[in-house]
């Protein structure tokens, strides 16, 4: 019985040792994070016309056949807009929210809808707008 006893006293360590380490193993997977993710993007104030622009000549009168410079613009300038977006992340979702950043504009050159001949071959009135 002595020996059983001693066969086991040695077995009981390495029992608990065994036991010991396989709890204390575990899978740590660091998050990877894939973001920022941007969603909802929504215009949340659009840029106006500033004023002070100037568009020449604003009335042409010419005869049939006749040529004539197109109209032009100047000092064409808008205000800024502001965009709104929602952000999210993976691994530290407290830094997800809404973000809101103005919005700058790059206006091209003034074109007219309907395009405005160089020359009119038939007489009468037009009327073109801005586009």
């Amino acid at each position: 019985m002595k020996t059983i006893l001693n066969k086991c006293l040695w077995c009981l360590p390495a029992l608990l040792m065994v036991a010991f380490f396989t709890t204390m193993v575990r899978a740590d997977n660091p998050c990877i994070e894939g973001g920022p993710y941007t969603n909802y993007l929504f215009c949340s104030s659009p840029g106006t016309l500033a004023s002070g622009y100037v568009l020449t000549p604003t009335n042409i009168t010419v005869s049939v056949g006749q040529s004539f410079t197109q109209p032009a613009a100047s000092n064409v300038a808008m205000t800024t807009g502001q965009e709104s977006y929602y952000v999210s992340y993976d691994c530290t979702p407290e830094l997800d929210g809404w973000i809101t950043d103005n919005i700058n504009y790059s206006l091209g050159s003034v074109y007219f809808v309907p395009a405005i001949p160089s020359v009119f071959w038939t007489p009468g009135t037009y009327t073109y707008s801005q586009g």
